[in-house]
């Protein structure tokens, strides 16, 4: 089971976060553009893929990273005089040798949360007697775990000693229909008087999240995957959209599966929803080509990025799927949507393991092109803030760039905000486009702004038409060959600019 899923079965804020990073925010982090994301590779629905263009390699899995701290191509990042150098344990610990590898501590929580089978109130226990009955995180756990039974994700059951008229005898219990069963009786007890019973020292009962029975070789684990060759690598993430569906009330996704029996359930978010799972064409659990339909009777409440699971009956859960919806609106989202930030700050390494030495660029997925097909250029951070050189001019601006993904929502109106001044009278360009591999412009046109030789501040507000996942904001600086200095770069939803 993954170690850090919550009891709950609902990922943090911290790893959705992190599945946003490793699927839509790219790793690059030096002198290229358009460059894979981690999930680009490391796919769904096991985070692998086979023949990565170059070196034919197959990528490894990252489910499981918790327990694998020997990484990369021959184990290149173990190197013991890379360990002296950043100060790295002599123990090797897995999460800073993984950070250390260019995980994120959001991705690193999506590893130690997304789903290996289980739901995330499976093994749970929690023992009732009259120390534990009042106290509140009793109250808490009891809430989780009858929820997860309640929804077939785990049988809790319990086992212990009652006492009544001062005799001991042993008591079992399963949770079902809001209240406690003995097992193989009729006899239901309510949780209030369980809670009463060990409060007052008449109960040991210690409740267990156990698998239901198709949990063996029999019944592999469901495998939802976007709709692709299971094996193959692709140059962006494109995830299934919630779509109307054409002859119901509800909506669905379309997604490619594996191992999904009859009368499967559907959890969103951790949470079992109303809806049907059943083959495109063929008939479960033989689909053809793999393809599948995940019917929802009603769409999540709110729209925006939402994570799909199936369990078999008495069964185990599939992997984690990303899905977006926007059959509901999608919540405002506050601030820099720049997830790396638009202040500029040059870094070492650190005994947090936070930075890589990209040139001192420090850890983030700015990414530059400085020298592809024409002038030779460089973007660099300098005393705080990005220096730009550029050897001559080109008729293509682009040969010097600075860019960032960034996610934005259809229908949203979104401002660019930066700070920027030059050497001497010239003009850049910004604006966002649909990145690799079309480089469609999705902000209506490419911004020009004239730059002096004190800073000036800059603002440009458009709307985009459709939802972007891997959209990116990119600046050209080929146009002349005199130097540009910039700052506090920001992408923002709404006409207004805020902190960068």
């Amino acid at each position: 089971p993954a170690p850090g899923r919550p009891l709950t079965n609902e990922l943090t804020a911290k790893a959705i976060a992190g599945f946003h990073e490793f699927n839509f925010i790219n790793e690059s982090g030096g002198r290229t553009t358009g460059a894979q994301t981690c999930g680009a590779c490391h796919r769904p629905p096991f985070l692998v893929s086979t023949n990565t263009p170059g070196t034919g390699m197959d990528a490894p899995t990252w489910r499981g990273a918790y327990e694998r701290w020997m990484i990369t191509p021959q184990a290149r990042t173990n190197i013991i005089d890379l360990m002296e150098i950043v100060r790295m344990d002599r123990s090797f610990p897995e999460r800073d040798i993984w950070i250390l590898g260019g995980a994120s501590d959001d991705i690193w929580q999506m590893v130690l949360q997304g789903s290996t089978g289980f739901s995330g109130s499976f093994a749970r226990q929690l023992t009732l007697n009259a120390a534990t009955a009042e106290q509140p995180l009793t109250a808490t756990i009891l809430d989780a775990l009858e929820l997860s039974a309640a929804e077939g994700a785990i049988e809790l059951q319990g086992e212990g000693l009652r006492v009544v008229d001062n005799e001991g005898g042993a008591i079992a219990l399963r949770f079902g229909d809001g209240g406690y069963r003995i097992q193989g009786g009729l006899e239901t007890y309510p949780r209030a008087m369980l809670l009463r019973w060990a409060a007052a020292g008449d109960l040991v009962l210690t409740l267990t999240a156990r698998a239901g029975v198709n949990v063996d070789l029999d019944h592999p684990q469901p495998a939802l995957w976007p709709v692709a060759a299971i094996e193959a690598q692709t140059r962006t993430m494109a995830i299934p959209f919630l779509s109307d569906a054409s002859e119901s009330a509800g909506t669905f996704v379309r997604v490619n599966a594996r191992h999904v029996r009859e009368n499967a359930s559907i959890f969103v978010n951790g949470r079992r929803v109303a809806g049907r799972v059943d083959c495109e064409t063929g008939v479960l659990p033989d689909c053809q080509d793999e393809v599948y339909v995940v019917e929802l009777d009603s769409p999540p409440a709110e729209g925006g990025l939402h994570f799909l699971q199936v369990q078999n009956p008495d069964g185990l859960f599939s992997n984690d799927l990303m899905f977006f919806s926007e059959q509901s609106p999608v919540p405002a989202r506050v601030g820099n949507q720049i997830s790396s930030g638009g202040r500029f700050f040059r870094r070492e390494w650190d005994n947090q393991l936070t930075g890589h030495l990209w040139e001192g660029a420090g850890r983030s997925h700015w990414n530059t092109v400085e020298n592809v097909g024409g002038p030779t250029g460089s973007v660099r951070i300098v005393n705080d803030e990005i220096h730009v050189v550029v050897n001559r001019a080109s008729d293509d601006p682009w040969h010097v760039q600075l860019s960032h993904p960034v996610t934005v929502v259809g229908g949203r109106q979104y401002t660019i905000c930066y700070r920027a001044k030059a050497n001497g009278r010239r003009f850049i360009t910004a604006y966002m486009d649909a990145n690799t591999p079309t480089w469609a412009n999705i902000s209506g046109q490419q911004f020009r702004a004239n730059l002096t030789t004190s800073y000036q501040q800059f603002k440009h507000t458009f709307t985009v038409a459709e939802t972007d996942l891997t959209g990116r904001v990119a600046f050209d600086f080929a146009q002349s060959a005199i130097a540009v200095q910039m700052d506090d770069v920001g992408v923002y939803e709404g006409a207004e600019c805020g902190l960068p």
